[in-house]
């Protein structure tokens, strides 16, 4: 059974930074695509960062090279640096199964953690 346990949410000021984690049990780290989202406030949740079939990592235009995917054996972090009032969201880790090069088959999220950027 793949289950994923976020942890890392917290209250932090414009400007500092923050490290999400997301510890995975049940899957293969390598047979995995990883991504990160975001809830975001329209009707569909907003993509901050993944690994995908071919392992290369992407993000999101709004991250300006401040958000960082580390995959690590077990567990996937998020490094966000200069934070800013607009990053406040509820952020979600998730996996799809790497089959062939593509992300295939159902998804897995965590249960998201609360971020909260204050001025």
């Amino acid at each position: 059974q793949v289950q994923l346990l976020q942890s890392g949410g917290k209250t932090v000021r414009s400007g500092d930074s923050l490290r999400l984690s997301c510890r995975f049990s049940g899957l293969t780290f390598r047979s995995y695509c990883l991504f990160w989202f975001r809830r975001g406030t329209g009707a569909d949740r907003q993509e901050v960062a993944r690994r995908d079939g071919l392992r290369r990592i992407r993000y999101g235009d709004f991250t300006r090279n401040r958000f960082h995917l580390v995959p690590e054996d077990g567990q996937m972090s998020l490094q966000m640096n200069n934070l800013t009032p607009e990053d406040t969201d509820m952020y979600y880790c998730a996996v799809r199964q790497r089959v062939s090069d593509a992300c295939v088959g159902s998804w897995y999220f965590g249960q998201g953690v609360q971020v909260n950027v204050s001025c």
